[in-house]
């Protein structure tokens, strides 16, 4: 619990541009650039994780690294 995920899709999803695409490498990490007028959603998805969506608000939270976590599936 609590360690990197390597490989994780993360798909940028904003009403201003076609969906981002790219995974997470082998730290867990992924930088996204976000324009500060978006408020885009992030999904992440693993196999053998629970998909997640997270709403980012960039005017409550800018210039922030966000941390994001995944709960395994239940077998």
């Amino acid at each position: 619990e609590g360690l990197p995920i390597t490989e994780a899709e993360i798909t940028y999803l904003s009403d201003e541009k076609p969906p981002i695409r790219t995974v997470t490498d082998s730290n867990g990490f992924v930088s996204i650039l976000i324009e500060a007028r978006e408020e885009p959603q992030i999904e992440i998805q693993k196999e053998g994780y629970k998909t997640r969506i997270y709403n980012i608000n960039l005017q409550a939270d800018a210039n922030r690294v966000f941390v994001f976590s995944l709960d395994p599936e239940e077998e």
